[in-house]
C-alpha cells in the first residue's frame, strides 16, 4: 500500500526539544511513501529521533509517538507522555487510492471513439 504525507501540523507552544523534533519532521511534508516497509522505516526513524531527544533533554518530560489508523488515512501524533494537550506535531497520511496515467486515458478515449464509428 502507498501513502502520501498530506500535511504536517506543528505547534508553537513547545520547548527546544519540541522545536528540534519539528525541524526533523518538517522536511517530510508532501512526500510519497511507496510501501509498508518504507512506512515502517519512517515510523522507526521518528521514534529513534524521539528517543535521542528524550536522552538529550533528560530534565524534560518524555515525548511519545501515537499512531491512529483509519480505513484510508493515518495520523501520527508526537506529544508529551501522559498529556494529550501538549502536542508537538501531527503528521497526516492518506492512502493512495489510484494513479492517473495520461496514456491510459488516451487509449480509453480512442477505444470509445472507435466503438462509436
Amino acid at each position: 500500500m502507498q501513502y502520501f504525507i498530506d500535511h504536517i501540523t506543528t505547534y508553537s507552544n513547545v520547548n527546544n526539544k519540541g522545536r528540534e523534533l519539528q525541524a526533523f519532521i518538517e522536511p517530510f511534508a508532501q512526500h510519497l511513501i511507496p510501501s509498508e516497509l518504507s512506512l515502517d522505516g519512517l515510523k522507526a526513524e521518528i521514534r529513534d529521533e524521539i528517543e535521542r531527544l528524550n536522552k538529550a533533554y533528560p530534565k524534560t518530560k518524555p515525548l511519545i509517538l501515537s499512531v491512529y489508523r483509519g480505513t484510508d488515512y493515518m495520523r501520527w501524533e508526537a506529544r508529551v507522555e501522559d498529556n494529550c494537550d501538549k502536542v508537538v506535531f501531527i503528521l497526516s497520511l492518506k492512502k493512495i487510492l489510484g494513479t492517473f496515467r495520461y496514456i491510459h486515458y488516451l487509449k480509453q478515449l480512442n477505444k470509445k471513439t472507435n466503438e462509436q464509428q
